[in-house]
């Protein structure tokens, strides 16, 4: 047998790090994974917001 047959599911109860952290930074929530006693937690990242700047009279491109 090989390792395929043995394990139909390999992936089964895996965490993708980046895709869980990309779900999170997309849908702006907070994900707590729980697994084998140890929690996982993933929050979405603060964005700096920047102040529009005000257009002056001698604001030149």
């Amino acid at each position: 047998m090989t390792n395929v047959e043995q394990k139909p599911h390999p992936n089964k109860g895996r965490i993708s790090i980046r895709d869980t952290a990309r779900i999170v930074q997309e849908t702006n929530i907070r994900i707590e994974i729980e697994r084998d006693g140890t929690i996982y937690r993933f929050e979405p990242l603060k964005k700096k917001k920047h102040p529009v700047a005000e257009k002056t009279e001698d604001f030149r491109l």
